[in-house]
């Protein structure tokens, strides 16, 4: 499937106990500040659903004390801090949270310490090394693992190989796995031992999974660990072909697509995530900071000067005690057939038959949950078979955009393309028998997408004899008054699914202030009759819809979806992760 942004999410796994039961975590005076900058732009007063729900969160038993008090750390190679040991500080910042045990990834993740509101400051962290340019745009392969063997400053070499040991799978956990003189009697460890075996059987021989069996990249990468005298934190020996294993697993299991995080990979993943990890922000022009070479240091001033920090912040109000979750899927729309067989593929956990409660609605194929498999795509079910074949033909779509938007001239080619996303829509909500399926959500966006560029190519091409004639008035009103149509829709689904905090949903509504701005210039006192998602008063409530009948009803309309814009981006300011050097 379609791995733009993070191709490879995190996961946890095992840890051991700490005297505090808090991770000891150091933060700095820059850090907070900052942080304590960001979160006092929130405006959670005015909410009333969250003010409800920290007055029922203040009356829950104390149970969740008990929960906190026992929660376990990470313990790093040394007894102070997770970052101890690099010869950069990649921990800007912690907020509420700590490291707990937990039923899912691998034993531990974490929780809230407090209540938490929507837009709230979490993590504050750069990766410890962004993926080498032969891996980019390309399925994980060995290459990233040759860049970190290969990089001149030897001791930021065993720096790096000390970090991934402290990560799922952890080396504790392989070297038991592998030594026991029995069949590993736990389900992780059998697993590890499972995901070696596939691993070592793809790329034991040409390092990329290609198949050729004309090089063993794994001996080449042990004799240049040999020769480099790297070695593991549990043995004299220089690194042998299970430690190169475990490295690439390691890398699989915890990686994003901007690199590979200490802290970020202790997120545990949810379907319905109350968290969002965004994509580092890097200095102009330096979009190459940080990447593995043969001649990169971690201790330089140059890196040191050129990378940023990503964060993490919760998307929702998050009671004390509970779990801070991520994403790992990318596309976030997918299926729950989708979604369960690619998180076993890529993580080795099943999320299971059904959806979660907050999804079911949205994952109804004809009121029915289609079969699902951890092992296979089920596409024998004709229920399943509708979503499958609407994601591959989304994601030739989305291929077919990406590729038009690099090369000029394309607006005829994108219109083309918005219509076939509007066939989609209207064929798919009839297939899926649910106006409020997840997919459609991708539809639409993908449909706001080829109309925003259309208008735009047909605005830069003005005068261009090749680009076709440009938009009369009437013309450009009729795409706009679409697009406001198709955003309103895309606004109802998206707060379904993500809730009405969401940066995602802030984007929609930028795009509707923006169109409506344009109809309202366009057609003066004459307005499209259409309907609009509303949720008049702040109450949301995704299912009703009105249709503003004169201007001064659109005027109103406008100045709604942009406070509501306002109000999201106020959250998630993103000024406390920008260029900190």
């Amino acid at each position: 499937m379609t791995t733009n942004g993070d191709p490879f999410a995190c996961f946890g796994g095992d840890d051991d106990d700490d005297d505090e039961g808090v991770v000891n975590i150091e933060t700095n005076e820059k850090g907070q500040a900052l942080a304590n900058l960001a979160n006092s732009r929130m405006k959670s007063d005015d909410d009333e659903a969250t003010v409800a729900a920290a007055a029922a969160a203040s009356t829950k038993s104390s149970k969740i004390d008990e929960l906190l008090e026992a929660a376990v750390s990470l313990e790093w190679t040394t007894k102070t801090s997770l970052w101890h040991g690099l010869p950069h500080n990649p921990l800007l910042y912690m907020g509420p949270m700590m490291l707990s045990s937990a039923d899912a990834g691998g034993g531990r993740g974490y929780v809230a310490m407090c209540d938490i509101h929507p837009g709230t400051l979490l993590l504050m962290e750069r990766p410890f090394f962004h993926w080498p340019s032969e891996q980019l745009g390309k399925p994980l392969n060995l290459s990233t693992i040759q860049s970190i063997l290969e990089m001149e400053d030897v001791d930021a070499v065993q720096v790096v190989v000390g970090a991934m040991e402290q990560l799922h799978p952890t080396l504790s956990l392989v070297e038991s796995a592998f030594t026991s003189n029995t069949q590993p009697s736990d389900e992780e460890s059998r697993q590890v031992v499972q995901m070696f075996h596939l691993m070592k059987e793809q790329f034991g021989r040409s390092g990329d999974g290609s198949g050729d069996n004309t090089v063993d990249q794994l001996v080449s990468l042990v004799n240049l660990a040999k020769e480099k005298k790297i070695s593991s934190s549990v043995s004299t020996n220089t690194l042998q072909e299970r430690d190169i294993v475990r490295m690439l697993l390691t890398l699989r299991y915890n990686g994003f697509g901007s690199g590979v995080y200490l802290h970020f990979s202790m997120f545990n993943h949810d379907c319905d995530p109350n968290c969002i990890k965004f994509h580092p922000e890097t200095e102009e022009d330096d979009d190459d900071a940080l990447r593995l070479t043969s001649s990169t240091s971690l201790d330089s001033e140059e890196n040191d000067q050129t990378t940023s920090y990503s964060e993490v912040r919760a998307t929702k109000f998050i009671q004390k005690g509970e779990a801070l979750t991520l994403q790992y899927m990318n596309p976030r729309e997918v299926s729950h057939a989708t979604r369960r067989t690619h998180l076993m593929e890529q993580h080795l956990f099943d999320i299971g038959p059904d959806p979660s409660a907050n999804r079911k609605g949205m994952e109804l194929v004809t009121n029915a949950i289609p079969a699902s498999s951890a092992t296979k795509a089920a596409t024998d079910n004709e229920n399943s078979s509708v979503t499958t074949n609407i994601e591959q033909t989304l994601e030739a779509l989305e291929d077919m955009m990406a590729e038009l938007l690099m090369e000029p001239n394309m607006s005829e080619q994108i219109q083309a393309l918005e219509l076939s996303c509007e066939e989609l829509y209207l064929e798919s909500k009839e297939l899926l028998g649910n106006r409020n399926h997840l997919l459609l959500i991708r539809i639409l966006r993908l449909q706001l997408d080829a109309m925003e560029a259309f208008l735009k190519a047909k605005e830069s091409n003005n005068g261009d004899q090749n680009a076709g004639e440009s938009l009369s008035l009437e013309e450009r009103g009729t795409v706009t008054t679409k697009f406001v149509v198709s955003a309103s829709e895309l606004c109802r689904l998206q707060i379904l699914l993500l809730g009405e905090h969401h940066p995602d949903v802030a984007r929609t509504y930028h795009d509707l202030w923006k169109g409506i701005g344009v109809l309202l210039t366009n057609h003066a006192g004459k307005v499209p009759d259409v309907k609009l998602y509303s949720n008049d008063d702040n109450a949301c409530r995704p299912n009703s819809t009105t249709k503003p009948k004169s201007f001064v009803e659109w005027s109103k309309e406008e100045n709604r979806c942009r406070k509501e814009f306002e109000r999201i981006s106020s959250l998630y300011p993103r000024d406390a992760v920008t260029k900190q050097t």
